[in-house]
């Protein structure tokens, strides 16, 4: 599978960030996920070029936690920053719940991305595009197995949250990511 998406943190992650990457990386298909340590943004732009990747995204922390969503293009071994830039609220972590795909030790074959209005659309739209989404689609109803569907809820605060058939029956099975606010404008962040 061709890969779209370089999952990597801010510097100096914590385990709660380290997990959160670790679970976006098992359901989003298409995905490969970095430990950044040392390296710069330049350092991980060249990466994410040899790796063939479209997009990067970031997980920063805050407070000990996952704090924000940052996303990049790749051009010709340079992150451009990209709008949205998410501030999260709180994460729910795959181990929190009963059935997840890290549990099932499986991947994904696709994504899909379910219909949304508001501002959950919007937000919806770009994460679409970031995690290599194969459409839109009304409802999971006609899941097929080996699909997974973000949904991002429209009630404030939002919820992004996934969902997959296991076993014959529709549940969600993380990572959920309740969003603060997501910011539109975008300026290029100092080393993070």
């Amino acid at each position: 599978m061709k890969l779209h998406l370089l999952i990597s943190s801010s510097r100096y992650p914590t385990p709660t960030v380290r997990t959160l990457m670790r679970d976006l990386h098992t359901v989003i298909p298409g995905s490969h996920r970095i430990n950044r340590g040392k390296m710069s943004l330049e350092m991980l732009a060249g990466t994410a070029s040899q790796l063939e990747v479209g997009y990067v995204m970031l997980v920063a922390r805050w407070r000990g936690g996952p704090g924000k969503l940052e996303f990049y293009r790749v051009n010709g071994g340079v992150l451009k920053l990209l709008p949205p830039i998410v501030y999260i609220k709180g994460v729910k972590l795959q181990r929190q719940y009963e059935a997840s795909w890290r549990k099932l030790r499986m991947r994904p074959k696709r994504l899909f991305t379910l219909k949304s209005m508001g501002e959950a659309a919007k937000i919806s739209e770009a994460l679409s595009k970031f995690f290599g989404s194969k459409g839109t689609v009304e409802s999971v109803r006609n899941a097929g197995e080996g699909s997974v569907f973000l949904e991002v809820g429209e009630a404030q605060p939002h919820r992004i949250t996934f969902h997959s058939k296991v076993k014959g029956r529709i549940v969600e099975v993380g990572p959920s990511i309740t969003v603060r606010h997501a910011v539109w404008r975008v300026e290029k962040p100092e080393e993070g």
